[in-house]
């Protein structure tokens, strides 16, 4: 990742970067041009949330028609998403897609948002369909497989082949952060894909979760060649403050977006 010639505190995906066709972002806990203020994109916590989206839009040069949140419930529920669903969320969580952690699209000037605050964002674009994906993928969305969920749509709905697809895997809390108890561990196992080396032990009765490695194990077997797939290294609990982490009591949250220009 990198950060944004124009904004130092929007990051962008360096997988995009030769890609004009998109725009895409993530942005910090930070205001998009100064280092300080709380840039909270979330429907809670101590900011005004609606100010923040519309200087987010301003940032860009965008509207609130051209945003479309998701309420993420923590499942592999996909919605496709058309121009009748310009401006969904943006300014009350009851008017954005409801029940719903991915986001996909085909059409232009839509910027699909998935909100995070320890859970992976997960950009996808597929440029010889240009088609694009905004996925929302916590431990339950890992479990659950909602990144290759939405990279199977990509494929059987748009046609788009898995060596085309582009993947951002944005800031979220890192493994060794991730600690969870053997409950957890057991129900997390039960899963549809299998990646190696995703669970390990922490101090005597916790265990951490890699949800990054599950992903990407998830996507590779899928058949996207693990070259185009970016990870990024920024741990939201370890880069407090410049990211939201619920770990660290947050209950703001920061956001990924992507859209076809």
């Amino acid at each position: 990742m990198y950060v944004s010639e124009e904004h130092r505190n929007i990051l962008k995906f360096d997988i995009f970067k030769d890609h004009v066709g998109i725009l895409n972002f993530v942005t910090t806990s930070f205001q998009p041009d100064v280092d300080y203020g709380i840039f909270n994109i979330g429907y809670s916590g101590m900011s005004d949330f609606v100010v923040n989206r519309v200087k987010l839009a301003m940032t860009f040069g965008l509207t609130p028609e051209n945003f479309v949140f998701q309420t993420q419930a923590h499942s592999a529920n996909y919605h496709i998403v058309t121009q009748e669903d310009a401006g969904a969320g943006f300014y009350l969580k009851q008017n954005a897609i409801q029940d719903n952690d991915i986001l996909i699209t085909n059409q232009p000037g839509l910027c699909l948002i998935t909100r995070s605050a320890d859970c992976v964002p997960v950009l996808m674009y597929a440029p010889k369909v240009k088609a694009i994906a905004a996925i929302h993928s916590g431990r339950e969305g890992c479990r659950l497989g909602a990144a290759p969920k939405a990279a199977e749509i990509l494929h059987t709905k748009f046609g788009a082949s898995y060596d085309d697809i582009l993947v951002g895997i944005g800031p979220h809390i890192c493994k060794n952060c991730y600690t969870v108890d053997l409950e957890c561990v057991n129900n997390y196992m039960q899963r549809k894909y299998y990646a190696p080396d995703i669970v390990g032990l922490a101090d005597y009765g916790k265990y951490t979760i890699d949800m990054k490695k599950t992903i990407i194990g998830d996507l590779m077997h899928l058949g996207i060649p693990i070259s185009n797939i970016e990870q990024s290294n920024l741990c939201t609990k370890h880069h407090a403050p410049s990211f939201f982490s619920a770990r660290n009591g947050n209950s703001e949250r920061f956001c990924a977006g992507i859209m076809l220009l």
